[in-house]
């Protein structure tokens, strides 16, 4: 086989260390999270739902949360990539890395896949995106409503900008 031109980019990871328990037993779980679009790709498969552009961060639901931190750390954690007998793909890597999820890591786990997100960003995208995450700067109040803000018990923040159909380039472009 030819070698190949082609060449992927080398984007920024993000870790994530879990301490568990499981019964009486204890043990940690680290990932390096990779949320590029080939990631937000297969969460958003995973997950049936789109996963672009700000305004999902603040409605998250259990499926997305955990598509988000599966389909993140596939590049680095390929063993959760799983196959049956016929190379088929499973869920068991999915349902392993859901179980890793809990009322007491949910926020955790939410705000690595956001710093994920942010790490390979310009500065002053990140920036930015921070602002309208915590609310201190909103998008032209003529091209978009505010989301509605999240249910208590889901992470994320309680304010952001708009419906899931404002991109996060519409959204730079209309708050600057």
């Amino acid at each position: 086989m030819a070698p190949t031109a082609l060449k992927k980019r080398t984007a920024k990871t993000y870790p994530l260390v879990l301490d568990l328990e499981d019964g009486d037993a204890k043990f940690t779980r680290s990932f390096l999270l990779l949320l590029d679009f080939n990631a937000l790709a297969a969460a958003e498969e995973k997950a049936g739902t789109r996963m672009i552009g700000i305004a999902f961060w603040t409605r998250m639901s259990a499926r997305m949360l955990t598509a988000l931190l599966w389909a993140a750390a596939l590049r680095y954690q390929p063993e959760y990539a799983t196959v049956d007998k016929d190379g088929n793909p499973t869920d068991d890597g999915f349902e392993v890395i859901g179980s890793y999820i809990d009322p007491g890591n949910e926020s955790a786990v939410a705000e690595a896949l956001w710093e994920a997100y942010l790490v390979n960003m310009p500065q002053d995208r990140q920036t930015l995106l921070r602002k309208l995450r915590a609310g201190e700067e909103k998008p032209d109040p003529n091209g978009q409503e505010p989301a509605e803000p999240p249910a208590s018990n889901q992470p994320g923040s309680t304010s952001g900008p708009s419906p899931d159909t404002t991109s996060v380039s519409a959204i730079a472009s209309s708050a600057s």
